[in-house]
């Protein structure tokens, strides 16, 4: 049975940076970018290094280029069809994860998980109840159920261990009174701790 890890989170949780983090320590077989809501953060800036690491890259088409239009190219079939393991970098709104259920009834074949990065320090979901309507809107708007959360609290440059602590202790309540796995916790590689997930940074303009 393939697998596949769906990484959603809104805006400014950093999804994309620790998905492509993660396909990398996973030696996934295919990345695909399904988030057709942000057009700044793209896994394709990341696409020469992943090529090279022997991992496909799936992007939306105009990605990295000047040209916003939210059209899926049909290479992601073939995340389903040949490929063994793949992550789903998806847009964490409902409009972004939408998307995903053009694509439902490929995912009953496959061993999926879908985690939900969150960064603590954006408004939307600074709170537990934040965390629970998003994870709601998720839900609802892709019709897959989130398997558990990832703790990616971060100020960009001024981020220190208190704030991904904080972030942390926050995150794992959440999971707590939504009967949630956490999954882990991630950070720049300068940051993290062991036990945590490091990450290098990949991604153009991205949050750090």
């Amino acid at each position: 049975m393939k697998k596949v890890t769906v990484f959603t989170g809104h805006f400014g949780s950093g999804k994309t940076e620790v998905a492509v983090n993660y396909a990398i320590a996973n030696k996934v077989s295919a990345i695909c970018d399904l988030d057709i809501v942000n057009p700044y953060f793209r896994t394709n800036d990341a696409k020469k290094l992943l090529n090279e690491k022997g991992i496909k890259v799936i992007a939306p088409n105009f990605a990295s280029t000047n040209v916003d239009i939210p059209s899926l190219p049909p290479d992601v079939y073939s995340v389903f069809a040949s490929c063994e393991s793949a992550i789903l970098d998806v847009g964490g709104d409902e409009d972004g994860a939408t998307v995903l259920g053009r694509y439902r009834q490929l995912f009953k074949d496959s061993e999926t998980e879908v985690f939900m990065v969150v960064n603590v320090f954006r408004p939307e979901t600074s709170d537990v109840e934040g965390i629970a309507l998003m994870k709601d809107a998720i839900e609802n708007a892709s019709r897959l159920k989130i398997s558990g959360l990832i703790n990616n609290s971060n100020l960009l440059e001024l981020t220190t261990r208190e704030h991904i602590e904080r972030g942390e202790e926050l995150v794992k309540k959440a999971c707590g009174e939504l009967s949630l796995p956490f999954i882990f916790t991630s950070a720049m590689r300068e940051y993290a701790k062991e036990g945590e997930f490091p990450l290098n940074k990949y991604i153009k303009m991205a949050q750090w």
